[in-house]
Formats: C-alpha cells, structure tokens, sequence
C-alpha cells in the first residue's frame, strides 16, 4: 500500500508516516489546571461585560430589590447591591 501512495503522491506517504510516528506527552495536572482557571476566567469576564453593556445601553435596568415573578416582556433587571459585588469581585 504505501509504495502504491507513493507512486500517486510521494507527500501523502510522508505526511502518513509523519502522522502515526508522531507523539505527543500528555499534560500534567498542573498545566492542565491552570488552563482551566484561565478559560473560567475568560468567560467570566466575556459574561460581565457583557452584563455591563447591557446595563449602559438600558437593556438590563439596576433596582434596590429584585422583585419575583419576573413577568414575560417586562425589562430585565439585577439588583445594586449584586452588581456592586460584582464589581468588587472584578477588581481581586
């Protein structure tokens, strides 16, 4: 078989050879936690700002008690005090 590849494409067989010869060492705990915690910050922070442009365009409305059941079509809302956690957690 390969020498039949290697008479229709001499570089199909060497990037077979290429591929089954190669190897990889698998990743260690703590490389493997620390791209965790870097991809859980990320999206941390893509949800927040995405939060945040919400609340500056209007779309999201901050108020002093979060009021239950939240109503089809009313304006979605976050309470103050939560939002300013936030903000704190943001800065750690």
């Amino acid at each position: 078989m390969p020498e039949a590849l290697r008479r229709i494409d001499p570089s199909l067989v060497t990037e077979i050879m290429v591929e089954d010869s190669w190897t990889q060492e698998p990743r260690g705990l703590t490389e493997m936690l620390e791209a965790e915690h870097l991809l859980f910050n990320q999206v941390w922070y893509n949800r927040h700002w995405n939060l945040r442009t919400s609340i500056d365009n209007g779309e999201i409305k901050l108020v002093d008690k979060e009021t239950f059941p939240h109503l089809a079509g009313e304006q979605e809302t976050i309470q103050r005090d939560v939002w300013k956690l936030l903000y704190k957690l943001r800065e750690c």
